[in-house]
């Protein structure tokens, strides 16, 4: 006989009706139906870091803020609170500097302060009530315009030690450190201006683009006329910030518009999801055997990877990554904002991690990817190596992205005639030397052709030959 099969009831289910199994049963029909209506409206603007991400011990201190707090979530801790002093003196600067009283700009925060509190998880709500978050948002608020101006327009006034400096751009930047950008909108509008040149919008842009802190790259003339053209013949809208094609679609705070800059949307219409097969990984050292080389792209988007084929050679065109000290801490953070907040699915960011982490499997690789000008190092290149190698074992990237990109290469790679070339290319071309030698040896073998052919057929008296 078997055995009997029981299911048991969840408390807090069971307590919303008193009536029998039909009851039930329609109770969870109809709050499934409401749960689901209002699935984008739970999910936080600002969440906390998956439990998932959290627990990976390597990881830990990636999350949380090494000298200053944003928000609530972090708020009051003991290592913290030396900086609470700075942000006092910070926000009396920020209201001196604009000649408006103090009160206006506290009133400005009070009247986002309700949304910006349905920005954060619920599970922290019980421990400020309005008037103390209303505190939080405004100090947080003018801190972090004043401290970007300061860093950006006048560096000698921010008086602060340069591992502090670091440090602060690194907490600005985590997840659960963020502050609704209503707040920052709101304080910095009354103080710059809504003008673009020189006002609040190219403040934080170009706190953006610092952060970023790309290499410059050397451009080919056809690139060059490529980026004219966009600019100018078709009008793209610049990715930034606050110009009127983007007016209304206002970040959520700065880590989302830090992860606003490392996608192309357009490029993000174009993702291929016709198939989802998976390749073979090449290290870049194994690729460049195969005469595969590898350029940065001038779009600096982590959605723009492109792969050109040809005879000569083919080009793998990737974005190019500055990898600093606090490189680890705000990529892991971008990748756990996309994880908690993409609804698209598309984590771009994920998915080039670990795109990067199939190029690279030790030192030699980031060698390679330095030397082509992909990757832009300010630390040892083992560190790169374990870097992503470490950190993609957890990740789980979007398995439609690169990959027509991936197929290409595949087919490069088998391409018989292709490695011909490239290692006749290898072989000849990879020094000036080498290159001597084989003009050289092709000069020596015509001349030998020439003489033995009129050793066999000399000139008459006449100047013919026979």
């Amino acid at each position: 006989m078997a055995e009997e099969i029981q299911i048991s009831i969840p408390q807090e289910a069971n307590s919303h009706f008193s009536g029998g199994p039909h009851e039930w049963l329609a109770f969870i029909i109809t709050e499934g139906q409401i749960k689901t209506g209002n699935s984008q409206m739970q999910v936080p603007q600002i969440p906390k870091v998956p439990r998932l991400l959290r627990q990976i011990q390597s990881n830990q201190k990636c999350y949380d803020p090494s000298l200053v707090s944003i928000g609530p979530y972090h708020h009051g801790k003991p290592e913290l609170r030396d900086m609470e002093k700075l942000k006092v003196t910070f926000t009396s600067k920020f209201v001196d500097d604009s000649g408006i009283c103090i009160e206006d700009f506290y009133c400005k925060v009070a009247e986002v302060a309700i949304d910006a509190r349905r920005c954060y998880a619920e599970d922290w709500k019980d421990e400020f009530d309005d008037e103390k978050f209303t505190q939080i948002m405004f100090l947080d608020g003018c801190f972090i315009l004043q401290f970007i101006f300061f860093l950006l327009r006048r560096p000698e006034d921010l008086k602060m030690p340069g591992h502090q400096v670091v440090l602060v751009k690194r907490d600005l930047l985590l997840l659960e450190n963020q502050l609704p950008f209503q707040v920052i909108w709101s304080l910095m509008n009354l103080r710059f201006g809504k003008g673009e040149e020189g006002g609040g919008n190219k403040l934080i842009n170009d706190f953006i683009r610092h952060i970023r802190a790309l290499p410059p790259q050397q451009e080919s003339f056809k690139e060059m006329i490529k980026k004219f053209a966009g600019k100018c013949i078709w009008k793209q809208p610049q990715k930034t910030w606050g110009n009127k094609e983007t007016e209304e679609q206002q970040p959520v705070h700065l880590l989302g518009l830090l992860h606003t800059d490392h996608i192309n949307k357009e490029a993000c219409s174009h993702c291929s999801t016709r198939s989802c097969d998976w390749y073979s990984y090449r290290s870049s050292k194994d690729l460049r055997k195969v005469g595969i080389r590898f350029r940065p792209n001038w779009t600096n988007a982590y959605s723009d990877v492109e792969f050109k084929s040809s005879v000569r050679g083919s080009k793998l065109i990737l974005p190019p990554v500055t990898i600093e000290e606090s490189f680890k801490s705000v990529l892991l953070n971008l990748i756990a904002y996309e994880t908690c907040c993409d609804a698209s699915g598309e984590l771009w960011v994920t998915s080039y991690a670990c795109f990067l982490d199939s190029l690279i499997q030790d030192v030699e690789d980031v060698k390679v990817l330095q030397s082509e000008g992909v990757l832009n190092i300010f630390v040892r290149e083992q560190e790169v190596a374990d870097l992503f190698n470490q950190m993609s074992r957890n990740l789980v990237p979007n398995p439609y992205a690169y990959s027509d990109v991936k197929r290409r290469i595949e087919l490069d790679r088998k391409s018989i005639i292709k490695k011909w070339v490239a290692e006749w290319m290898h072989t000849y071309f990879s020094s000036p030397w080498s290159f001597i030698a084989l003009v050289a040896a092709t000069f020596t073998i015509v001349l030998t052709g020439i003489q033995s052919y009129f050793a066999i057929f000399p000139l008459n008296n006449n100047g013919c030959c026979g």
